[in-house]
């Protein structure tokens, strides 16, 4: 598995160890082992979906891997996978934040993060014929 894990997380998260929603964080390691199990299978399903109930620690869960991603918290022992720079790109969706919900906001946001993390995809994002045009339709 390459290691392309979609989950939302804004810039906020970017070098705060222990503030917001991992604030006070402990446990889940059952969690973080199956993320593990998931990146290490190369047969695999190529999505790995998080969902629970409202505070269920979603959230908190998405941050902290945003976190051992940057090296900013050490990942749980076994977790080999959780290199620094495992995730290509994060986006942590917050019912709060209107924005962040947003298919436009949450497209744009992946492809900027994958355009500065992979070349070959930023280059094909400039040479897209003028014809070709993306079309995100959501069902509520």
């Amino acid at each position: 598995m390459d290691g392309y894990i979609s989950m939302f997380v804004g810039n906020r998260l970017e070098g705060q160890k222990d503030r917001g929603p991992t604030k006070d964080f402990t446990g889940r390691e059952w969690v973080f082992a199956k993320i593990n199990r998931w990146l290490a299978d190369p047969e695999g399903s190529p999505i790995f979906l998080l969902t629970g109930t409202p505070g269920s620690g979603k959230t908190a869960i998405a941050a902290r891997l945003v976190q051992f991603a940057q090296g900013v918290v050490a990942p749980p022992v076994g977790t080999e996978h959780f290199a620094p720079n495992f995730l290509s790109a994060a986006h942590i969706c917050s019912a709060r934040d209107f924005g962040s919900t947003n298919p436009h906001r949450f497209a744009e946001s992946l492809a900027l993060q994958l355009a500065t993390r992979h070349p070959a995809y930023a280059k094909a994002l400039v040479e897209r014929q003028p014809d070709q045009q993306i079309y995100i339709e959501v069902d509520q």
